[in-house]
């Protein structure tokens, strides 16, 4: 499941890199425990949403193979959920708000979007909030930084793009009526690209008074430039690279906030 783990690596760097090492492993532990919960409550619960849709494009898949019973895929993501976030409540309230926010955003990405240009909309609330979360679980959250919500808009974009981009085809034939599937393959490729470089811009602008552009900063854009050139052999290698470039500028803004 990349996104499950791409989301508990982000978690991890993002408190790392607030708390120069400072947070117990016990309560790193517990928030990356609680992350993982919730994201596979979110894995789980998009299996059960997609189950008839499944049935038909991709009969291989847990449900429709009778592997897993729908209607227990269905009650176990909602006890992940909970689990997830009475782990979450061991930092805090505050914490335990933002995960189950983040989760929720996942819920009607499944159920309500992700068949509509909106399709990336929750994700662009999702991410930043991770972000504020592990800000707070590093005890370094000062004011709130609306500042993520803005870089986070076209970086997630970008993110969803470029894993929606190789699947633009069989989408179509589903009649999954997604962004990248109305901006179809080179302008979702160009909105991939332009995505990630419109959240390098405004992260340079916004950064904290007096803190100037990290190493990370020039890492993300180099991955950028590379995920171009990939694009033209592997779209989904190009993925990972969009992903990576999106952890880089991100982790470089959460440790100028925490400092």
């Amino acid at each position: 499941m990349p996104a499950v783990t791409f989301t508990v690596v982000a978690a991890f760097l993002f408190v790392r890199s607030a708390d120069d090492g400072r947070t117990s492993t016990g309560l790193l532990a517990a928030y990356l425990g609680a992350v993982l919960l919730t994201q596979l409550s979110i894995a789980l619960h998009n299996n059960w949403c997609d189950r008839e849709a499944d049935a038909v494009a991709k009969p291989w898949r847990w449900i429709p193979r009778g592997v897993l019973d729908a209607r227990l895929a269905l009650a176990s993501a909602a006890a992940l959920f909970v689990a997830g976030v009475a782990l979450a409540s061991l930092l805090g309230a505050l914490v335990a708000q933002l995960v189950a926010a983040g989760t929720l955003c996942g819920f009607l990405y499944n159920a309500r979007l992700k068949r509509t240009i909106w399709s990336w909309a929750p994700f662009a609330v999702a991410l930043p909030t991770l972000a504020v979360c592990s800000l707070a679980v590093a005890q370094r959250l000062d004011g709130f930084p609306y500042g993520l919500y803005l870089i986070g808009a076209p970086l997630v974009l970008a993110i969803h793009l470029g894993d929606a981009i190789p699947d633009i085809a069989g989408d179509r034939k589903a009649g999954v009526r997604g962004l990248a599937v109305a901006l179809g393959h080179r302008r979702s490729l160009l909105a991939c690209w332009l995505g990630v470089l419109a959240a390098i811009v405004i992260a340079s602008l916004l950064r904290p008074f007096g803190i100037p552009p990290g190493p990370l900063v020039a890492v993300a854009l180099a991955l950028l430039g590379v995920a171009v050139l990939v694009s033209l052999r592997s779209l989904r290698a190009q993925w990972y690279l969009i992903v990576a470039s999106g952890i880089a500028l991100a982790v470089d803004w959460v440790a100028a906030l925490a400092s």
